[in-house]
């Protein structure tokens, strides 16, 4: 069981690495089975690591839903 000083720094931790919080949030985007054009950053890297947690997010989703498409 995780104590709340952990939460905190896992808080801490995602507001210091911008690459986590991108990644994440494209995983978030993707595991809800919208598509990749909804990449809400533009520095490239970020663009990147965004893209990178879509793809794996979307993997899930479509394990999930078989018969889906983007959409």
């Amino acid at each position: 069981m995780q104590d709340h000083n952990d939460r905190r720094a896992d808080v801490r931790e995602d507001q210091r690495d911008p690459c986590k919080k991108a990644y994440d949030r494209g995983c978030m985007w993707g595991m809800s089975g919208r598509d990749d054009s909804g990449c809400p950053y533009q520095e490239d890297i970020l663009v990147d690591w965004w893209h990178a947690g879509w793809r794996e997010g979307y993997e899930a989703f479509m394990k999930r839903h078989p018969q889906q498409e983007v959409g």
